[in-house]
């Protein structure tokens, strides 16, 4: 069992075309342990919004992004998530651009049987 957060989008769902919440299931800066606001972990957030984690200072801060897809030079980070469309229930992936510890960007959104082979399940 791991931990993992949400990213909430407002975006097109690809099963049901309506333009609706999507909450994709992030591991990005996701763990059990926390600090004085509490575990990093089942959290919400939205795109631009800054994820709580260990600050810069604290050894732990750069395994925000463990295991994940680093991208260009730019310090980018991609997963490819999990996710459910809240009008339908449909199945779905996103793929997720994340920067330092911020979901920056919504590249893709998928029927998750079109899961991209390039990116881990």
């Amino acid at each position: 069992m791991g931990a993992f957060n949400w990213i909430e989008l407002q975006e097109r769902c690809p099963a049901c075309q309506q333009v609706t919440k999507i909450h994709a299931q992030t591991h990005m800066c996701s763990d059990f342990d926390g600090d004085e606001s509490g575990r990093f972990c089942d959290r919400t957030y939205q795109v631009g919004q800054r994820m709580a984690w260990w600050s810069a200072s604290d050894p732990r801060f750069s395994e925000w992004n463990a295991g994940r897809t680093a991208i260009g030079d730019d310090h980018r980070d991609l997963e490819c998530c999990y996710s459910t469309c809240a009008s339908c229930s449909a199945s779905l992936y996103v793929l997720l651009a994340f920067n330092a510890c911020t979901p920056s960007k919504v590249i893709e959104i998928g029927l998750e049987e079109q899961w991209p082979k390039e990116h881990l399940r």
